[in-house]
Protein backbone atom coordinates (compact mmCIF):
# COMPACT_ATOMS: atom_id res chain seq x y z
CA UNK A 1 0.00 0.00 0.00
CA UNK A 2 2.91 2.41 0.73
CA UNK A 3 4.58 1.12 -2.07
CA UNK A 4 1.34 2.40 -4.66
CA UNK A 5 1.21 5.69 -2.39
CA UNK A 6 4.95 6.71 -2.85
CA UNK A 7 4.79 5.63 -7.02
CA UNK A 8 1.22 7.68 -6.70
CA UNK A 9 2.83 10.72 -5.78
CA UNK A 10 6.14 10.53 -8.04
CA UNK A 11 3.66 9.98 -11.22
CA UNK A 12 2.10 13.54 -9.87
CA UNK A 13 5.28 15.41 -9.40
CA UNK A 14 6.82 13.89 -13.04
CA UNK A 15 3.77 14.87 -14.13
CA UNK A 16 3.28 18.61 -12.76
CA UNK A 17 7.05 19.11 -13.64
CA UNK A 18 5.41 18.23 -17.01
CA UNK A 19 3.30 20.74 -17.31
CA UNK A 20 5.42 23.17 -16.07
CA UNK A 21 8.46 23.27 -18.11
CA UNK A 22 5.73 24.15 -21.42
CA UNK A 23 4.54 26.51 -19.19
CA UNK A 24 7.89 28.58 -18.47
CA UNK A 25 9.48 30.63 -21.43
CA UNK A 26 12.87 28.70 -22.79
CA UNK A 27 14.77 31.74 -20.87
CA UNK A 28 13.95 29.87 -17.71
CA UNK A 29 16.75 29.09 -15.62
CA UNK A 30 19.27 31.09 -17.62
CA UNK A 31 22.18 33.77 -16.19
CA UNK A 32 20.95 37.24 -17.40
CA UNK A 33 22.68 40.05 -18.81
CA UNK A 34 22.35 43.05 -16.64
CA UNK A 35 22.27 46.46 -17.82
CA UNK A 36 22.82 49.25 -15.45
CA UNK A 37 21.44 52.81 -16.25
CA UNK A 38 20.99 55.82 -14.65
CA UNK A 39 17.97 57.10 -13.19
CA UNK A 40 18.24 60.31 -15.85
CA UNK A 41 19.98 61.17 -18.71
CA UNK A 42 21.17 57.34 -19.58
CA UNK A 43 22.03 57.58 -23.80
CA UNK A 44 19.65 56.02 -25.35
CA UNK A 45 21.04 54.76 -28.09
CA UNK A 46 23.76 52.82 -25.89
CA UNK A 47 21.30 50.92 -24.37
CA UNK A 48 19.08 50.30 -27.04
CA UNK A 49 21.31 48.91 -29.88
CA UNK A 50 23.67 46.80 -27.57
CA UNK A 51 20.26 44.95 -26.11
CA UNK A 52 18.43 44.52 -29.34
CA UNK A 53 21.85 42.89 -30.77
CA UNK A 54 21.60 40.67 -27.47
CA UNK A 55 18.50 39.98 -27.24
CA UNK A 56 17.92 38.82 -30.92
CA UNK A 57 20.83 36.29 -30.59
CA UNK A 58 19.00 34.98 -27.27
CA UNK A 59 20.47 36.54 -24.31
CA UNK A 60 18.08 37.62 -21.29
CA UNK A 61 18.38 40.87 -20.76
CA UNK A 62 17.74 41.88 -16.82
CA UNK A 63 17.61 46.11 -16.00
CA UNK A 64 18.76 47.97 -12.98
CA UNK A 65 18.51 51.68 -12.00
CA UNK A 66 18.99 53.96 -8.99
CA UNK A 67 15.17 52.84 -8.19
CA UNK A 68 12.20 50.70 -9.75
CA UNK A 69 11.23 54.15 -10.90
CA UNK A 70 10.97 54.95 -14.69
CA UNK A 71 14.19 55.75 -16.11
CA UNK A 72 14.70 58.74 -18.82
CA UNK A 73 17.59 58.74 -21.38
CA UNK A 74 18.70 61.59 -22.75
CA UNK A 75 16.34 61.79 -25.81
CA UNK A 76 13.47 60.55 -23.60
CA UNK A 77 13.27 57.06 -23.98
CA UNK A 78 11.50 55.91 -20.66
CA UNK A 79 12.86 52.61 -19.42
CA UNK A 80 10.76 50.63 -16.50
CA UNK A 81 14.06 48.71 -14.43
CA UNK A 82 13.30 45.21 -13.54
CA UNK A 83 15.08 46.30 -10.27
CA UNK A 84 17.04 48.68 -7.73
CA UNK A 85 20.52 48.84 -7.74
CA UNK A 86 20.52 47.12 -4.68
CA UNK A 87 18.36 43.94 -5.54
CA UNK A 88 20.96 43.83 -8.29
CA UNK A 89 24.16 43.27 -5.88
CA UNK A 90 22.40 41.04 -4.17
CA UNK A 91 21.79 38.85 -6.47
CA UNK A 92 24.74 39.06 -8.95
CA UNK A 93 25.22 35.54 -9.09
CA UNK A 94 22.01 35.27 -11.46
CA UNK A 95 24.32 37.38 -13.97
CA UNK A 96 26.95 36.02 -16.69
CA UNK A 97 27.70 39.73 -17.58
CA UNK A 98 26.83 43.18 -16.36
CA UNK A 99 26.74 45.81 -19.14
CA UNK A 100 27.04 49.94 -17.86
CA UNK A 101 25.40 52.48 -20.14
CA UNK A 102 27.09 55.85 -20.74
CA UNK A 103 25.76 59.14 -21.01
CA UNK A 104 25.55 62.38 -18.80
CA UNK A 105 23.56 61.17 -15.63
CA UNK A 106 25.69 57.41 -15.46
CA UNK A 107 28.03 59.49 -12.67
CA UNK A 108 25.10 58.94 -10.33
CA UNK A 109 26.00 55.45 -10.55
CA UNK A 110 29.79 55.93 -9.71
CA UNK A 111 28.02 57.66 -6.69
CA UNK A 112 26.07 54.56 -5.46
CA UNK A 113 27.48 51.90 -2.98
CA UNK A 114 25.68 49.05 -4.47
CA UNK A 115 26.73 49.68 -7.80
CA UNK A 116 30.59 50.11 -6.75
CA UNK A 117 30.25 46.77 -4.86
CA UNK A 118 28.15 44.97 -7.67
CA UNK A 119 30.82 45.42 -9.83
CA UNK A 120 33.91 44.72 -7.79
CA UNK A 121 31.66 41.50 -6.84
CA UNK A 122 31.53 41.16 -10.29
CA UNK A 123 34.97 41.17 -11.16
CA UNK A 124 36.00 38.92 -8.29
CA UNK A 125 33.88 36.24 -9.99
CA UNK A 126 35.45 36.82 -13.43
CA UNK A 127 31.97 37.60 -15.11
CA UNK A 128 31.67 40.07 -17.98
CA UNK A 129 32.02 43.91 -17.72
CA UNK A 130 31.42 46.50 -20.25
CA UNK A 131 30.84 50.01 -20.44
CA UNK A 132 30.37 52.75 -23.00
CA UNK A 133 31.04 55.96 -23.40
CA UNK A 134 31.53 58.20 -19.94
CA UNK A 135 30.67 54.87 -18.16
CA UNK A 136 34.26 53.76 -18.01
CA UNK A 137 35.08 56.27 -15.53
CA UNK A 138 32.22 54.24 -13.26
CA UNK A 139 34.61 50.88 -13.79
CA UNK A 140 37.47 52.94 -12.60
CA UNK A 141 35.86 54.60 -9.58
CA UNK A 142 35.08 50.78 -8.36
CA UNK A 143 38.61 50.00 -8.95
CA UNK A 144 37.92 47.37 -11.69
CA UNK A 145 40.16 48.59 -14.16
CA UNK A 146 43.90 48.21 -12.81
CA UNK A 147 46.40 46.72 -15.70
CA UNK A 148 43.68 47.09 -18.71
CA UNK A 149 43.42 48.88 -21.77
CA UNK A 150 40.30 50.41 -21.77
CA UNK A 151 38.95 53.54 -23.93
CA UNK A 152 35.63 55.95 -22.73
CA UNK A 153 34.33 58.98 -24.76
CA UNK A 154 37.13 61.56 -24.37
CA UNK A 155 39.49 64.00 -26.40
CA UNK A 156 42.24 61.43 -26.30
CA UNK A 157 45.31 60.83 -23.77
CA UNK A 158 45.85 63.88 -22.66
CA UNK A 159 42.04 64.27 -21.15
CA UNK A 160 40.79 65.07 -18.17
CA UNK A 161 38.46 61.87 -18.43
CA UNK A 162 41.92 59.22 -20.22
CA UNK A 163 43.87 60.96 -16.96
CA UNK A 164 41.42 60.24 -14.70
CA UNK A 165 40.72 56.86 -15.84
CA UNK A 166 44.70 56.32 -15.94
CA UNK A 167 44.68 57.63 -12.06
CA UNK A 168 43.14 54.60 -11.10
CA UNK A 169 45.17 51.82 -12.61
CA UNK A 170 44.12 51.41 -16.60
CA UNK A 171 45.71 52.25 -19.91
CA UNK A 172 43.74 54.09 -21.51
CA UNK A 173 43.26 53.31 -25.51
CA UNK A 174 42.58 56.09 -28.65
CA UNK A 175 40.17 52.91 -30.14
CA UNK A 176 35.76 52.99 -30.78
CA UNK A 177 35.80 49.20 -28.79
CA UNK A 178 38.70 48.09 -26.73
CA UNK A 179 38.69 44.54 -25.56
CA UNK A 180 41.10 43.26 -22.36
CA UNK A 181 39.96 39.92 -21.02
CA UNK A 182 37.03 40.09 -19.54
CA UNK A 183 36.32 43.73 -19.83
CA UNK A 184 34.74 45.89 -22.85
CA UNK A 185 34.82 49.51 -23.39
CA UNK A 186 33.33 51.48 -25.82
CA UNK A 187 33.79 55.45 -27.10
CA UNK A 188 30.15 56.36 -27.24
CA UNK A 189 27.18 56.27 -28.96
CA UNK A 190 28.47 55.62 -32.58
CA UNK A 191 30.39 52.78 -31.18
CA UNK A 192 26.97 51.17 -29.70
CA UNK A 193 26.19 48.45 -32.13
CA UNK A 194 30.03 47.54 -32.32
CA UNK A 195 29.61 47.24 -28.49
CA UNK A 196 26.69 45.09 -28.70
CA UNK A 197 28.66 42.39 -31.04
CA UNK A 198 31.38 42.80 -28.74
CA UNK A 199 29.54 41.26 -25.88
CA UNK A 200 27.90 38.85 -27.97
CA UNK A 201 31.15 37.42 -29.04
CA UNK A 202 32.65 37.61 -25.74
CA UNK A 203 29.60 35.72 -24.42
CA UNK A 204 29.77 33.10 -26.92
CA UNK A 205 33.78 32.08 -26.10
Amino acid sequence: MLYLYSASIKSLITRTRSKLYKILPSSYGMKKILFLIAQNNFRDEEFKKPKAILEKAGESVCVASETTNVAVGKFGLQVMPDMGVSEAFRRVDEFKGVVVVGGGGCMALASNSYVMRLLKRAREKRKLIAAICWAPRVLAKAGVLKGLHVTASCEGTDSDIAKEICSKGAIFDDGNVVIDGRVITANGPAAASDFGEAILKKLQE
